[in-house]
């Protein structure tokens, strides 16, 4: 292989990721599965999920699941990135 070669996949990789894609595509997976990742009792009563920059954002009206994701923050990032099998989520803000 030459020296400015590069394999298709890992061009791929790099078109995606400087395109910002990568952060889309996890972010619809993210929505998509969200009931599989935190169960269907948070799943039901999270208003809207979103990723920006690493950042998890999770709307929800729920006083009492707030409380309950900030106290299980670490756990809950650990759970995502588990899931994905990547580090996507590097923090969680709660609206």
């Amino acid at each position: 292989m030459r020296n400015n070669e590069v394999h298709l996949g890992q061009a791929l990789k790099n078109a995606m990721k400087e395109w910002r894609l990568d952060e889309r595509l996890y972010e619809n997976l993210l929505q998509t599965k969200w009931h599989e990742i935190v169960g269907t009792t948070i799943a039901k009563y999270t208003n809207a999920v979103y990723l920006q920059k690493n950042q998890l954002i999770i709307q929800t009206d729920i006083a009492a699941l707030k409380q309950e994701l900030l106290h299980n923050k670490a756990k809950l990032i650990e759970k995502v990135n588990a899931f994905f099998a990547a580090e996507i989520v590097k923090d969680i803000y709660i609206k």
